[in-house]
This record gives structure tokens, C-alpha cells and sequence, in this order.
């Protein structure tokens, strides 16, 4: 048996077609290969929740960033270097303050006094204390202490007519007490409603001056604010009562008076019951009893 028989007859130009197909065929195949590849190197074909994205390939990302490195520097790095450093610095700064926060030990607080107003006038300050004058001898306060200032020596003008002065007879309740440990004198006035007294005295015994707003009447009828005023530690015939003295500037020249300062009902209500008898001159108070000064010549 022949098999070429069963070979059929192509003719020239049949085969020629084949060849042709055949070689379009490679040649469609080889720009279809060259396109992919080319379009792998410019584009990344990404798919994420059914969305086809694209962006630039891995080469041309790392030229830009060859690019950028070589024209501006490596920007990224030192930002983030830069951070860390401000994060640490912010760090140790916060542990330190809160470290020395628990450590602090808490300052006193220290209180302005801004109520103090300076003597009008003239300076009390030289003629304060004044002398005590009793009965026909004259005796005056110790001229100097270990706890107080030198005490002046100038005598009191006893001329009549000067306010504080009320006659030889006059019925009086000046004492002997102390303020602040420092031996005074002290006027009992029953109609005062408060115990006043020069701003020097506050001066002379070193006290603390502080602001108050107590308006008062004098006995003319005449109203008076005392805005500043002191506490001390009165001690009268062995009792003791811490009172506060509201001061006054230099507006009665008090430096002419018989006594430091006037011992008001606000300080009595502190006091114990007491008795003041006129006729013997004395002044009776928890079993105690001291001497009434006479005023008089």
C-alpha cells in the first residue's frame, strides 16, 4: 500500500499562506509578550474588594527614591530622627517635673500686709512712748529692756485744756497691764465699744498690723473708721486674753495722753468678772487686786 496517496495535494500558494499565519502568529505572540513586560515595568496592577488599581512599579519607585536622595537627601530618615529626639527630650522633661513636684517641699506662704499707712503729720515715733506722770512723783517706764525699745524721756505737757487731760480730780481707771509681755497703761473706758490706741503703739510693741473696715463714734458724736488694727496678749492682775486693738493715726495726739491705749467692752466680755472701786482706788479681778493711778497733781 502506498501511503502517499493518502497525503493530499497542497498547493504553492496554500502553503505559502501557512507560512505567513505562522510567522503572524509568532510575531503578534512576541509584541504581546514585549507589551506585558513593558507594562510590568511601568505599572503594578493591583485587585483588593473586587477594585483593579494601578500605581508604578518597583523600578520606577526606586528611581524616584534614587532621585529624591540625590537632590534633597534622605528627608524621611532625619524627620524621624529629629522626632525621636523630641520624643525622648519630651520624656525625660516630664519625668523630671513630675519627680521634683512630689519632691518639692511646700514654701510658707507669706502674707502682704498693705494696710499699714504711715503716721500723718509728724513722727510719733519721738515722742512714743509718752512719760506717765503719778501723783506728785512722776515715774515712767523703763528706759530700756532686753525685749523693747529705748523709751523716750520727754515729759507730757500738763497744761490745761490738751484732750486727755480731765481735770486734777478726774475719776479715772488707768492701769498698769501688759502687752505682749511690755508693761503699759491702760485707760478702762466702759463706754467705748472697742479698744483703741495709737498705730505707734503697734509700732513700738513690734506687732502685726492688719487691715479692718470697724466704724466708730467718738464721744462728740463723731464718726470714725478704724482701718487697721493688731491683736497682742493682754495681761491685766494675772489674767490673761489675747484682744485686738484697733489703731488709729496720729489724729487725738495721743502721745499727750496718760496711758498707751483705751481698753474697750469688746476686750472686757474676754475678761473675768472684775470690780472697780473709785473711792479705794483699786481694781479687783480674780481674787487680784492692783492700784488705780490718781491723774491729779
Amino acid at each position: 500500500m502506498n501511503f502517499v496517496d493518502f497525503i493530499p495535494s497542497i498547493e504553492s500558494h496554500a502553503f505559502h499562506q501557512l507560512v505567513l499565519l505562522n510567522m503572524t502568529d509568532i510575531k503578534d505572540h512576541a509584541f504581546i509578550s514585549n507589551l506585558v513586560k513593558v507594562s510590568q515595568m511601568t505599572y503594578q496592577i493591583h485587585e483588593k474588594d473586587s477594585i483593579v488599581s494601578t500605581s508604578v512599579s518597583n523600578e520606577w519607585q526606586e528611581v524616584e527614591n534614587q532621585i529624591e536622595k540625590g537632590l534633597i537627601g534622605d528627608y524621611k530618615s532625619i524627620w524621624e530622627t529629629i522626632i525621636s529626639i523630641l520624643v525622648v527630650i519630651l520624656a525625660l522633661d516630664f519625668g523630671l517635673r513630675r519627680m521634683l513636684d512630689i519632691r518639692r517641699v511646700p514654701e510658707p506662704i507669706v502674707e502682704l500686709d498693705e494696710a499699714y499707712e504711715e503716721p500723718v503729720n509728724r513722727p510719733l515715733s519721738i515722742s512714743w512712748p509718752p512719760s506717765i506722770r503719778n501723783n506728785a512723783n512722776s515715774n515712767t517706764l523703763p528706759r530700756s529692756t532686753a525685749n523693747t525699745r529705748p523709751r523716750s524721756t520727754i515729759g507730757i505737757n500738763r497744761t490745761s485744756g490738751f484732750i486727755g487731760t480731765l481735770g486734777a480730780n478726774a475719776n479715772t481707771v488707768v492701769i498698769d497691764v501688759s502687752l505682749n509681755s511690755i508693761p503699759v497703761k491702760c485707760l478702762i473706758d466702759t463706754g467705748a465699744i472697742t479698744s483703741v490706741a495709737n498705730i505707734a503703739l503697734a509700732e513700738w510693741l513690734r506687732t502685726k498690723i492688719f487691715k479692718t473696715e470697724t466704724y466708730l463714734q467718738s464721744a462728740s458724736e463723731h464718726s470714725m473708721c478704724a482701718k487697721q488694727a493688731t491683736k497682742v496678749q493682754l495681761k491685766i492682775a494675772g489674767v490673761l486674753a489675747e484682744i485686738v486693738i484697733h489703731l488709729f493715726n496720729d489724729k487725738f495726739h495721743w502721745d499727750n495722753h496718760d496711758y498707751h491705749f483705751i481698753l474697750g467692752c469688746d476686750a472686757m466680755a474676754l475678761l473675768p468678772p472684775f470690780v472697780v472701786d473709785l473711792r479705794n482706788k483699786l481694781f479687783r479681778i480674780e481674787g487680784s487686786q492692783i492700784c488705780i493711778e490718781n491723774r491729779s497733781k
